[in-house]
């Protein structure tokens, strides 16, 4: 009997050391899912943070974009265009090109950060 409860007592003995040594690992695994959930919080902050900014930034340069209308600019070339032709003068086209080079930077620069 005796060594029957000797078994017994080294049998529980090494049960419990497994059952704590469980323990430990699964109490170290919520430590590090702990510890990688700060992470992960700290990143998605982060995340928005800068999102917030380039929200801001594209929302400022839209404002740029649209800032400048060009309906004066063209009624204006269009008159300048017309006094010209009746005077049976040569236009110079470097109002034109300003016009021109203006609209396609606008579209191009448009095109890049907006219509994404």
């Amino acid at each position: 009997m005796k060594r029957l409860n000797k078994i017994f007592a080294d049998w529980a003995k090494d049960d419990k050391k497994t059952e704590l040594a469980s323990e430990k690992v699964e109490l170290g695994l919520i430590d590090d899912l702990n510890k990688e959930t700060s992470k992960i919080e700290k990143a998605k902050k982060e995340i928005t943070n800068e999102a917030n900014k380039i929200s801001k930034l594209i929302f400022d340069f839209r404002d740029v974009v649209n800032n400048y209308k060009t309906a004066k600019y063209i009624n204006l070339l269009d008159k300048y265009t017309k006094a010209a032709k009746d005077l049976g003068l040569k236009i110079d086209n470097k109002y034109q090109q300003a016009l021109d080079q203006y609209q396609e930077e606008k579209g191009k620069q448009s095109n890049k950060y907006l219509r994404r």
